[in-house]
């Protein structure tokens, strides 16, 4: 293969107009020898300091790009960034915060998910590619994933590396129906008389108090009648969680990490949000009040009018509530 490059000869041009900025034609056999840029400002001689916007093949490649880059300026720096570099930026500024453990580890999964993305430059990529990438997720991931990218290419936006959002309109192509179980007061009846395990206990707690099977390891106070834990959404972290008199023998001091697996082996036909949902759905069957049921299931729902009353943060008047609770 012949390795030399053809010489270019420079292109006269008019004078561009002032703030407007330059290019220059470098010497030697360069592949790109017009370098485009702009006077950011003057050192302590007088001297001109510039920001090169890139170099080109043609006079009229790097016209255009110091067009476009007056159009809309752009952060030069990043414009080689890829979509990975992106992507943990994004997420590193995103863990400085303080969201669920459930919705960071999604995050992280449809991050692998978009591997075929990672190392392309996140200016070269398009609505179309993206729209591809959506359609060939399954139904549940699709809304996910379209979160996950219009939150990275929001941060490249916010950091001037691209100049507009290929994601504004991102669409599911597939609906998802969301399969709503609950278990039957026959099944409910049916655990209770398995041997003990700590997954038979978990689904008994989580049917008398609406828990999410993430949230026993987010307890951080035990006490007689209640306990105070809970994660996902402001209304749900640390909550009060008052404990029926039935399942109060079975907890335990410490619970290993979620396992739906063991889950699936005592309730084979049965998701553990099942239980969550069961336990809201007996709320309103026993007479439970919805503001009382939202409280203690810690839903976003709860209006700051609700958690104005200073009963819903008592726990004798939650565990009296609880009490109702029959299967």
């Amino acid at each position: 293969m012949d390795a030399t490059i053809k010489k270019r000869k420079r292109v006269k041009h008019t004078r561009f107009p002032n703030g407007f900025g330059s290019i220059v034609f470098l010497k030697g056999n360069r592949r790109k020898p017009y370098c485009a840029r702009k006077t950011k400002g003057f050192n302590e001689k007088g001297y001109p300091q510039y920001l090169v916007v890139g170099y080109y093949e043609t006079f009229e490649d790097a016209f255009v790009a110091l067009s476009e880059y007056n159009n809309m300026p752009y952060n030069v720096k990043e414009r080689n960034a890829t979509f990975k570099d992106i992507a943990d930026k994004w997420l590193a500024e995103y863990l400085q915060e303080d969201h669920a453990t459930g919705t960071v580890n999604n995050y992280r999964a449809i991050c692998n998910k978009c591997e075929p993305l990672h190392n392309r430059k996140i200016t070269d990529i398009t609505f179309n590619e993206l729209q591809d990438f959506i359609s060939g997720l399954t139904a549940g991931r699709q809304t996910l994933a379209i979160i996950y990218l219009r939150q990275v290419f929001r941060h490249a936006l916010k950091r001037e590396i691209i100049r507009k959002d290929p994601t504004m309109y991102l669409r599911k192509t597939t609906t998802s129906v969301v399969k709503r179980n609950p278990l039957t007061t026959e099944e409910v009846r049916s655990l209770w008389k398995l041997p003990q395990s700590e997954a038979r206990d978990k689904a008994l707690i989580m049917l008398y108090t609406g828990m999410r099977i993430g949230e026993f390891q987010t307890i951080s106070e035990r006490h007689e009648n209640y306990i105070i834990a809970g994660e996902k959404t402001e209304a749900g972290r640390n909550r009060i969680i008052p404990l029926h008199t039935k399942i109060r023998p079975l907890m335990r001091e410490t619970w290993t990490k979620d396992n739906s697996r063991s889950f699936r082996t005592i309730l084979p036909e049965h998701t553990p949000h099942d239980c969550r949902r069961t336990f809201i759905s007996r709320c309103v069957e026993c007479g439970i009040d919805g503001t009382v049921a939202r409280k203690i299931t810690g839903h976003a729902g709860i209006d700051v009018h609700e958690s104005a009353y200073t009963f819903l943060n008592d726990p004798d008047f939650l565990c009296r509530e609880v009490e109702k609770i029959c299967y």
